[in-house]
């Protein structure tokens, strides 16, 4: 497996398990219980492996940066998209 295809696999896990969260409150009350950033990317990684999704701690850090940053957008400019805030900071109050 090359690199490119390395990261799309690991890209597609992530977005798998995003879906996976989005429609879990059974998941998103597990991650409630993380205590901060670093332990909220830790247990991501230990469910999302549980669940047969492939991903690091880097790229969980990398996936709650972006959708803080993309939240923060989203309230400066008071767009209301539907979409639930920040799968991974929303659960803990993280902005």
């Amino acid at each position: 497996m090359n690199v490119a295809t390395n990261l799309q696999t690991t890209s597609n896990s992530m977005e798998q398990f995003y879906q996976e969260l989005l429609k879990s409150p059974e998941l998103q009350a597990k991650l409630k219980q993380a205590s901060d950033p670093e332990s909220l990317c830790q247990l991501a990684v230990q469910l999302g492996n549980e669940m047969g999704y492939s991903f690091t701690i880097e790229q969980a850090h990398a996936a709650m940066a972006i959708e803080v940053a993309i939240g923060d957008v989203i309230e400066e400019s008071n767009l209301s998209t539907g979409i639930p805030r920040a799968a991974f900071g929303g659960c803990i109050g993280v902005k």
